[in-house]
């Protein structure tokens, strides 16, 4: 795959790193990973004995996998709320 880039690019070096990237993800990349992510963060529940500490990365991680990044703070603090283990 990266030789096909290089061949319509060129080998001399002028090709963008980040065109090449971005290549390289649509090769390989997953085309549902926002769905999965969506899902899994919906799904997402704090473990009884999970610290706060130990579910924030996890729980970013699938906010930032869903595009929940560019949501508004009110929606990801409701999605956080509903995650969080009340006892």
């Amino acid at each position: 795959m990266a030789a096909a880039f290089f061949k319509k690019d060129g080998p001399d070096g002028t090709s963008d790193p980040e065109r090449f990237l971005t290549y390289l993800a649509t090769c390989y990349g997953d085309p549902n990973i926002e769905q999965r992510a969506l899902a899994r963060l919906e799904s997402m529940v704090q473990g009884e004995k999970e610290s706060i500490a130990s579910l924030l990365p996890k729980f970013e991680k699938e906010l930032a996998d869903s595009g929940g990044v560019e949501w508004s703070d009110a929606v990801k603090i409701n999605y956080l709320k509903r995650t969080i283990n009340r006892a």
